[in-house]
């Protein structure tokens, strides 16, 4: 994108338009940016509450990232591999990475500005006043030629998810401006393009800003980015990807049970003389790496000062300054698992800003993305500060 490429803060003949309750559109180009009043109009508990303390800062959390439109289609099971299966409810929602962890950030009270870069369609322009109405400055949206990214979301009857993307103008998406002060908060994922990651991480550490990648979807990161980056939080696939670490071993699927009528042959006995693979589930290569172990080691070498594996179930495990903290799961009953890691990462970086510390918006997000997963839907199930306070406090006291 050059230089005169238009933002949402810029105004355009093919800007987006917002519909009052008269019915009539009203161009969004006519002004310059969203007002307070309009930011925080429809979702007024999240001015007032903070994930954190009485602090008196004004940091902004700065989200670089994408903007999807996602259709998610309920159903009883996730199909195999070459089976087709009827589901029951498609639904149409704005997603993307950059923007559910943008939500999650102003629904924590935090101040929130997202990066990132639309097409000019039907879908945008509803989800777009959405995100508006969540409390996210859209004012650095940029306009573009190609179609607004898409996600094509499955979720089964166990809240598993099986999840497909499109870029689309996520891919397009160019640095242009990033006014970042020091002590701003810079978040960062994996679905706009390595080298905006990278411009924006070094622009952030330039001027002071705590800067933390969410790497995913996961792909080998760009050792420099890693060198600009404080903060990485990845699940176990990710981690496995991103930093070479152990991945999880896997459960068996429930619904894929042995035929009771199969009778083992008699002539196949297992050999006395073999141990048992204690790491079955990596190649045998990397077997041969006596580090690799069910966890990370923590006094091994980091790439970036501080890691955030999450693993849904089991918690969240912290390895920094040559230690390891887990933070055990919030136990509830899950409903729709899709969007918990967005969750997770927008109300850490809220805690993280509103002085929580490391541990404590570790725990804050674990609270956020538990309360997250027992309510339908991606965006539509993220708490706000007020509900993640009164979970935590239900739970067993503040953070």
């Amino acid at each position: 994108m050059s230089e005169s490429a238009p933002t949402m803060g810029e105004p355009t003949p093919a800007m987006f338009e917002t519909t009052p309750a008269n019915g009539e559109p009203t161009p969004v180009a006519s002004r310059t940016t969203l007002t307070a009043a309009e930011s925080s109009s429809t979702v007024p508990e999240t001015a007032p509450a903070t994930a954190g303390s009485s602090s008196t800062t004004v940091n902004t959390i700065w989200v670089v990232g994408s903007f999807n439109v996602d259709f998610t289609l309920t159903m009883a099971a996730l199909p195999k591999p070459g089976e087709t299966l009827v589901g029951r409810q498609l639904v149409t929602n704005l997603g993307g990475k950059g923007a559910n962890q943008a939500v999650s950030c102003a629904r924590q009270g935090a101040p929130t500005r997202l990066i990132a870069r639309v097409g000019d369609d039907p879908e945008t322009r509803t989800m777009l006043g959405r995100l508006a109405e969540s409390g996210v400055d859209v004012s650095g949206v940029q306009l573009g030629a190609e179609r607004t990214g898409a996600a094509l979301v499955m979720v089964d009857d166990r809240g598993e998810n099986l999840i497909g993307l499109y870029p689309g103008a996520n891919g397009a998406l160019e640095l242009i401006d990033l006014p970042v002060a020091a002590g701003d908060v810079l978040l960062l994922q994996g679905e706009v393009s390595p080298e905006v990651n990278l411009i924006a991480a070094r622009r952030a550490r330039a001027v002071g800003c705590t800067v933390i990648l969410n790497a995913a979807p996961a792909a080998p990161q760009l050792p420099e980015l890693l060198s600009h980056t404080d903060f990485l939080i990845v699940n176990e696939h990710e981690a496995e990807i991103v930093l070479g670490w152990p991945g999880p071993q896997h459960q068996p699927d429930p619904r894929h049970q042995p035929d009771p009528r199969h009778r083992p042959d008699p002539r196949h006995r297992p050999d006395p003389q073999r141990r048992p693979d204690p790491q079955p589930h990596l190649d045998p290569q990397r077997r041969l790496d006596p580090r690799n172990k069910p966890h990370p080691q923590p006094q091994r070498d980091l790439p970036v000062p501080c890691v955030i594996v999450t693993a849904g179930a089991d918690g969240a495990r912290t390895y920094r300054d040559g230690t390891e903290r887990h933070q055990p799961a919030f136990r509830v009953a899950a409903v729709d698992t899709v969007g918990a890691g967005d969750t997770f990462v927008g109300a850490f970086a809220a805690g993280l800003r509103d002085g929580l510390g490391v541990p404590g918006a570790v725990r804050w997000a674990s609270a956020a993305a538990a309360l997250s997963v027992t309510r339908s839907g991606t965006q539509e199930s993220i708490p706000s500060a007020a509900d993640v306070r009164r979970f935590i406090t239900h739970h067993g006291g503040n953070p």
